[in-house]
């Protein structure tokens, strides 16, 4: 995917040493703060640089990254039928209108948690418990799809039903 390349390419680039595109299955679903702290990059200017090439990467592969087939036609057809829609990401509020903007998928989801939302965020239930408060909903009403095991984790913090999207991502 654009996500993992962009993810490889810029921590190739900041610790000296190839990076196994393996290695970012690790780092799927963890706030890439975290990601660059785990990978040994500690001082927040080098952070921040490295934060802002991954997203400029990204961009650049993203066009050749159109969303998972049928999932467009998805969340149409959950809309229709009145569920309400949302995402609780790791990524910032930045990162995610910036990762969204050039897709169509963004108008289908507008409620989102980020990480800027909670203190704990995945695998911790806060960023998931955030977004039912601010729907208003109850718990059983729910459910979250996601496709790391953060996101199962997550849920299962939260007492919420988990369905696990398997587009070609490791799940340990």
């Amino acid at each position: 995917s654009a996500l993992c390349r962009s993810f490889v390419r810029v921590m190739t680039e900041e610790t000296g040493r190839p990076v196994a595109p393996e290695e970012y299955a690790r780092y799927w679903g963890v706030p890439g703060v975290q990601a660059f702290r785990d990978m040994g990059i500690s001082e927040e200017a080098r952070i921040a640089r490295g934060i802002e090439k991954w997203d400029r990467y990204f961009q650049e592969l993203q066009e050749w990254s159109p969303p998972f087939p049928g999932i467009e036609e998805l969340l149409e057809e959950l809309t229709r039928r009145g569920f309400v829609l949302g995402v609780v990401t790791s990524k910032n509020d930045e990162q995610l209108e910036s990762d969204f903007r050039p897709s169509p998928i963004a108008k289908d989801l507008p409620h989102r948690v980020t990480v800027d939302d909670t203190k704990r965020h995945k695998p911790f239930p806060d960023p998931l418990l955030e977004m039912v408060k601010r729907l208003g909903a109850e718990k059983k009403e729910c459910v979250y799809i996601g496709d790391t095991v953060f996101d199962a984790r997550c849920a299962e913090a939260a007492g919420i039903d988990f369905a696990l999207a398997t587009w070609g991502l490791l799940f340990p």
